[in-house]
């Protein structure tokens, strides 16, 4: 590998959330530095990250925007363990996946 390039990303594990307009949420495998959300869904997706054993509750204009059919990545570390979705309509799956290195 060259000097100054990332290394490629190294997934660790991976949640799918049941999204809507009413928040949900589940725990994140464990492990990396690395959170990617992918939402392949028609409508514009609100990320909640957060420690601890609780879920977050997301809300609609708060956290991390998806854009519909497109994904995010997140810099995340161990202390990240819960993530929650909600959608501005509709209903769909939004992925959460953990890992190290670069999703580029």
């Amino acid at each position: 590998m060259s000097l100054g390039t990332n290394p490629a990303f190294q997934q660790v594990g991976i949640v799918a959330i049941a999204a809507s307009t009413t928040s949900a949420g589940a725990a994140l495998p464990p492990g990396g530095d690395t959170v990617i959300v992918t939402n392949p869904t028609a409508a514009l997706a609100w990320v909640t990250l957060a420690g601890g054993t609780t879920v977050p509750t997301a809300a609609a204009g708060t956290g991390y925007p998806v854009l519909p059919g497109q994904r995010r990545v997140i810099g995340g570390n161990s202390l990240i363990t819960q993530v929650a979705a909600i959608l501005g309509s509709g209903s769909g799956t939004i992925y959460v996946e953990t890992g190290t290195g670069s999703a580029a």
